[in-house]
């Protein structure tokens, strides 16, 4: 493992306690924003909840587009930096897995990031979905099987998100506000390698 990164995304996009609540409040049937504070209030929100551009806009402006631009952002800005630290590119890489809890688009998540990275035509790409820690040891034991099973030493790029702008619920159980508070924009890329010259690594 030459690297375990955890993406940031930038300021801009980050929401306060109040305004994730007034976020909410337009989609959930009419509740007013006191109301939906204190729904919220045994939940994991803070300051430094991120949610996509779309969310930021007043009417909340999701699509599959919006889907598919939000985690082609989100890879990009995960997985390049992480790779070019260690040296690497996308031509190096030699397997790919990309994981995303939420949403599985057409192409595939795994198409979309050996794409956005420029991976040679031989590359293994891998696509999954699940939900939390099972997806991501899952993702990561099968990247580290793949490398194991080539001859030659190889670079893996696994990246473990969700996808914020298929999740918004805005219908009466509160019971469902949860995935609207506990989810966050970001992501987690594993950079794993069986090149003798990162053995020290």
């Amino acid at each position: 493992v030459l690297s375990n990164d955890i993406w940031t995304p930038p300021p801009e996009l980050s929401l306060s306690v109040e305004d994730t609540a007034e976020m909410l409040s337009t989609v959930l049937d009419g509740k007013s924003t006191d109301e939906t504070l204190s729904i919220l209030s045994s939940m994991p929100l803070s300051d430094r909840t991120f949610l996509p551009a779309g969310f930021h806009q007043r009417p909340i402006q999701l699509s599959i587009d919006s889907a598919r631009d939000e985690i082609s952002h989100v890879f990009e800005s995960a997985v390049k930096p992480s790779l070019a630290k260690h040296g690497y590119s996308g031509k190096d890489v030699t397997v790919v897995v990309a994981a995303c809890s939420t949403y599985a688009s057409v192409p595939p998540q795994s198409a979309r990031l050996c794409n956005i990275l420029g991976c040679k035509s031989d590359v293994t790409g891998i696509n999954m979905t699940g939900t939390g820690n099972s997806m991501a040891v899952t993702a990561l034991t099968t990247a580290v099987a793949m490398l194991r099973a080539r001859s030659e030493a190889g670079v893996a790029v696994v990246a473990i998100s969700e996808n914020m702008s298929t999740l918004l619920y805005g219908g009466k159980d509160a019971r469902f506000l949860e995935s609207n508070a506990s989810k966050r924009l970001g992501c987690a890329c594993i950079i794993l390698s069986t090149h003798r010259s990162d053995k020290k690594a």
